[in-house]
């Protein structure tokens, strides 16, 4: 895609202007960066979840304090140093990019609002001396067959009709006493289940006003299931950043986040007619769950630089709702059994205040950079519960069985948990070619909680009283963390980088009760998990570089699997430049994790990838080349009632899968108004499933003028599952498109 320089523009295209933004609401915006892909390399590395990530449930980090200053923490960057371009941590979220993102908004140019409702008498000329445009929209048409087949609305899932496929647009006005500097906007896949925009409205760097909106519908059926389970999230964000002297930064913002769905399963799941009697299909058991959540959240806060001094202050808000009901059906047996139904009403209210100061100093010839955060977080959890349901009890009460009854259960809970974290990170650049990192922190977690719950029983036999159950408990639940960490940075020489470093979380859980294994007396655990890391980084020849990175991780009690017992983990990457046109880039992967308490389990992975990106003449292409391996295994154990009563079962639990993926992507340029390209990739997967399926595009393009590009696009998607049918789509589109750049 190409762009003109900014061009001046008249009224009529300042109302043109005008109209494309009056289609964005601007209430509902959000940040592209959001919901950008991955690129081809981390989709080639992406890493599965492990169980050596002690540092998630061990030592959690506030979301709020990234606002504070995400370039102060060294836990960070010394994990940024170990894993780089892994995609472990590719998440989803959410409000902890929003410094991240202000890197995109320091632009010096800016945009007056009012401007867009000049008085008529003006003349068009003075109008637009300063005032400009620019920026580009794509819209078109597509055409859509396969939609509704398998599961192509869980994986794809793209509408047909008028479509405004993509929309950035800036107008800049270059007066010195303009309100503002800037006014941008943008749009991705407006009217698709996935879609997302945002407005921004800038002056300089001393003022930034953002409104950002995303919107994800997502559909999931399971094999063969004629109900869907849909689910919808939207997300809503404001912020305010306002620098009024060089120094002093004020932030306040307030984030929404919204989901809401409903599932419908059934299974044949009733085994009082297994086997069914003759010419009647098994009984049909129906789980319904609609649910609803809403969190908000409200965040001030300032930063200060004076000298070698960095000070900041964060408070945050956040209220959260929560109601999910249930209702379980069993209809009534083709023997004559009683139906059982159950359903099950839960309501949440949490509200959470969270307090994060920051203060930092450098000191020698800013050779040491050092930040003390301190975290306090008040969080109360009141949760109200209740719930109906008829079913048949089998007990022998003197009289007979006690039969048919009907129930209600109604109760509370109440956590009130407080948070006390401290953290010192500290670099020193020790000499020209020796960097250290050094971190050393304390989190403690606090849990008051208590639970009433009332179980009341009403039989039909009219000779049995109403029986009711009630449940009291009280209870407080401690968790310390204490971290420790250092990490060496080593130039030996301009070729030769070395890296190593020694990590340490000590942990001590208290509760007032052992969930694990269903007793009701007191619960500890004292755990210690240790991590090295070593690894190298060599350029050997010019247009070479070679990395290799090795981390060793050991947890001395993992019944609460925080993580592996033992877990390896080496990394090795190549990337040559063999000439100037052609260059290539080579990566392999090995995980490995053992655990051995109380059940024996360990999962192997290795992933191997090799990319390549060639570009000459009218041509570029890039391709890859990925092998994933996955092999896990694990004891268990289990018991079944057969006509001796209850006997244990001792098994293995395996799973394995060999995956072959291929990607390209290539351009051709016929000449300079008029260019082609194609590329997709293709999945086939063998072990446990078996899959194929690609996806592929083909786009011609060509400029009718300079500001004015017209296209057309080819999609195809394909998915074939070996052993289960249901599941499978087959899918084309076709889209014509035009963009026009302003």
């Amino acid at each position: 895609m190409s762009h003109t320089p900014t061009r001046r523009v008249s009224r009529t295209g300042i109302l043109l202007a005008a109209a494309l933004l009056v289609a964005v609401p601007v209430s509902h915006t959000v940040a592209q960066d959001d919901v950008v892909e991955d690129d081809a390399e981390n989709e080639v590395v992406e890493d599965e979840p492990t169980a050596d990530s002690a540092p998630d449930d061990v030592v959690s980090e506030s979301a709020e304090r990234d606002e504070t200053d995400d370039d102060m923490s060294a836990d960070d960057e010394a994990d940024d140093a170990d894993d780089a371009d892994d995609a472990d941590d590719a998440d989803d979220d959410d409000a902890d990019d929003d410094d991240a993102d202000d890197d995109d908004f320091d632009d010096d140019e800016g945009f007056d609002h009012g401007d867009l409702v000049d008085d008529d008498a003006q003349d068009e000329e003075s109008f637009g001396d300063h005032l400009s445009i620019e920026g580009s929209a794509r819209f078109g048409w597509r055409l859509l067959s396969g939609r509704g087949r398998g599961r192509f609305l869980q994986d794809i899932d793209l509408g047909a009709g008028a479509r405004l496929f993509d929309l950035d647009l800036r107008i800049l006005d270059d007066r010195e006493d303009a309100t503002f500097d800037e006014m941008s906007v943008s749009a991705r896949d407006v009217g698709e289940r996935s879609s997302d925009a945002t407005l921004a409205l800038r002056r300089g760097s001393e003022l930034l006003i953002e409104g950002k909106y995303f919107r994800e519908l997502f559909t999931y059926r399971a094999d063969g299931d004629p109900f869907p389970r849909d689910s919808t999230r939207e997300r809503y964000n404001t912020r305010l950043r306002y620098a009024p002297h060089r120094g002093i930064t004020f932030r306040l913002g307030w984030d929404r986040s919204e989901r809401r769905g409903e599932s419908i399963a059934s299974q044949n799941t009733d085994f009082r007619d297994d086997p069914p009697p003759p010419g009647v299909d098994p009984t049909i058991v129906t789980t319904k769950r609609p649910f609803d959540e809403t969190f908000d959240t409200l965040t001030a806060g300032v930063d200060g630089v004076s000298g070698p001094w960095r000070v900041g202050l964060t408070t945050s808000f956040r209220r959260g709702r929560i109601s999910d009901k249930r209702r379980f059906d069993v209809p009534p047996s083709q023997r004559g059994a009683d139906p059982i139904n159950d359903s099950f009403t839960r309501r949440t209210d949490s509200r959470a205040t969270t307090v994060i100061g920051k203060l930092g100093r450098s000191f020698l010839d800013d050779t040491i950079e050092s930040t003390l955060f301190l975290t306090y977080t008040r969080q109360p959890v009141d949760s109200s519960l209740g719930g109906s349901g008829a079913g048949f009890d089998n007990a022998v009460d003197g009289g007979g069985t006690l039969g048919a009854f009907s129930s209600t259960s109604d109760g509370d809970t109440d956590l009130d948990r407080s948070i006390r974290t401290w953290e010192l990170e500290t670099s020193w650049q020790i000499t020209d070619a020796l960097e250290a990192i050094l971190l050393v922190g304390q989190e403690e977690f606090v849990d008051d909680a208590s639970l009433r719950l009332i179980e009341t029983r009403n039989y039909d036999r009219p000779d049995l009283a109403r029986r009711t159950t009630r449940t009291s408990r009280d209870g407080r639940t401690t968790n310390r963390v204490d971290r420790a960490q250092i990490d060496l940075l080593y130039e030996l020489t301009d070729k030769i980088d070395l890296r190593g470093g020694y990590e340490r979380f000590s942990q001590d859980i208290k509760a007032p009760f052992e969930t694990r294994g269903a007793s009701l007396d007191g619960a500890t655990l004292d755990s210690v998990v240790e991590r090295w890391n070593a690894g190298f980084d060599v350029k050997p020849v010019p247009r070479l570089k070679i990395s290799v990175l090795a981390r060793r991780s050991r947890d001395d009690d993992t019944p609460a699997a925080p993580s592996a017992e033992r877990a390896d983990d080496v990394t090795a990457r190549v990337r040559w430049g063999a000439t100037d046109t052609l260059s290539f880039a080579g990566m392999y992967r090995y995980r490995g994790f053992h655990q051995n308490s109380e059940f024996d389990s360990s999962t192997k992975s290795e992933s191997a990838a090799l990319t390549a990106t060639w570009s000459q003449g009218p041509w570029t292409v890039d391709g890859s080349l990925t092998r994933l391996t996955l092999d896990t295994a694990t004891d268990t154990s289990f018991f079944v009632l057969d006509a001796i009563g209850f006997r244990k079962i001792n098994d293995d639990v395996t799973y394995k899968t060999r995956d072959l993926i291929v990607s390209l992507n290539s351009t051709y340029l016929f000449n300079t108004r008029t260019r082609a390209s194609a590329g997709g990739h293709a999945l086939r997967s063998r072990g446990a499933e078996g899959i194929d399926s690609h996806e592929f595009f083909v786009t011609l393009a060509h400029d009718l003028s300079e500001r004015v590009t017209t296209g057309l696009t080819v999609r195809s998607w394909r998915f074939d599952e070996i052993d289960t049918r249901a599941d499978d789509y087959d899918a084309d589109a076709l889209e014509i498109w035009l963009e026009y750049r302003f």
